[in-house]
């Protein structure tokens, strides 16, 4: 949003079967405040909350994923937010 600020930023992302949180995660976040984020190895799915994005700003989360060779689809959740 290039006018407002944006809080309680939040995210769930169910991975496509098969895939799971490596092991390191490799967890990092930028642009996105004081966010709850700490994916679980071994875990089908990422949970982000509490995050926070300047007027203007952007947010990128990224955490490592393991599983199966190939093409795998991922589609996240749909982000919510508060204007702020």
């Amino acid at each position: 949003n290039p006018a407002d600020a944006i809080g309680g930023v939040a995210f769930t992302d169910t991975f496509p079967a098969g895939l799971v949180v490596a092991s390191p995660a490799n967890v990092a976040t930028s642009g996105c405040g004081a966010a709850s984020w700490a994916p679980v190895a071994g875990a089908g799915a990422v949970s982000f909350a509490g995050g926070s994005i300047a007027a203007g700003g952007t947010c990128t989360v990224t955490v490592d994923v393991t599983g199966p060779a190939g093409v795998h689809a991922n589609v996240g959740d749909p982000v919510s937010h508060l204007v702020s």
